[in-house]
């Protein structure tokens, strides 16, 4: 199954949050939630019916807007609410994902994170 969800508001930036208060970036985390849940149910035939493994491996592929390429574990705290609504939709823990891949692919414009579930 593939997911494409929109690239990372900076609000949810582990860097870009120091110095701010820690409620200003709560929209932004329950709207990157709410999304991936929905993208993930649209991506998913019959979700009522799917019997995921005890682990389910998940490859994230980061296409960044600009050249600019921030460190990788920035970009997976950044979508922390992505992997959790994506968990959400498919009627897991988070915790079962394992292992997670993670890599850069070509720009984009808008940026765009490519989500591979890998059962």
């Amino acid at each position: 199954m593939n997911i494409v969800l929109p690239w990372p508001p900076s609000e949810l930036m582990p860097n870009r949050r120091l110095g701010h208060h820690w409620g200003g970036a709560d929209k932004a985390k329950k709207s990157a939630l709410e999304f991936a849940h929905a993208m993930t149910r649209q991506a998913m035939f019959h979700p009522e019916r799917v019997q995921w493994p005890q682990t389910v491996g998940l490859v994230l592929t980061f296409c960044p807007p600009t050249k600019r390429q921030p460190d990788l574990d920035n970009l997976l705290a950044a979508c922390k609410h992505y992997l959790d609504g994506v968990a959400l939709a498919m009627g897991i823990d988070d915790k079962r994902f394992r292992p997670i891949t993670l890599d850069f692919g070509g720009v984009e414009k808008g940026g765009a994170v490519r989500i591979e579930v890998v059962a």
